[in-house]
Parts: structure tokens; sequence; C-alpha cells
């Protein structure tokens, strides 16, 4: 009983080490030109969905929510 209890945890400090080493270790550096064209995409994506956020953001802007206050108000004034 007690030698299952140690090998389960020698097992699981074996998986959290190997874990920690393939985490840890150094990323392959790109190599040919298709690693070099997947960069190029992945920048004009980025760049694409830059210029979507700032759009939001200034639809966001545009859409003041003071606005339907002043507008409630104002059908609340209102006779009907």
């Amino acid at each position: 009983m007690k030698m299952n209890k140690t090998l389960t945890v020698i097992l699981a400090l074996l998986v959290i080490s190997s874990l920690l080493l393939v985490g840890c270790g150094k990323k392959a550096a790109p190599s040919g030109p298709e690693e070099e064209s997947k960069e190029v995409e992945q920048t004009q994506e980025t760049a694409e969905i830059d210029s979507e956020l700032s759009e939001l953001d200034s639809l966001d802007e545009d859409l003041d929510m003071s606005e339907l206050d002043d507008l409630d108000k104002e059908l609340e004034d209102i006779d009907w």
C-alpha cells in the first residue's frame, strides 16, 4: 500500500517535471519561406483586426447613451 502511494507520487512528479521542461524549452526559429509567409499573413490579419477595432471604438463614441436619457425624459413629458 505504501509502495503504491510512493510510486504514484514519483509518477506525478515525473509528469509535472516533464511538462515544465517542455513548456520552458526554446522554440524553433522559423525556417524557410513557408514560415515567413505565415508570419506575413498573421501581421496582415492583426492589422485588419486593429482597424476594425478602431472603427468599433469610433462607433461606440458616436452612440452616446446620454442622448437616450434625454429622449426618455422627452417621451415622459409628452401627454399621450
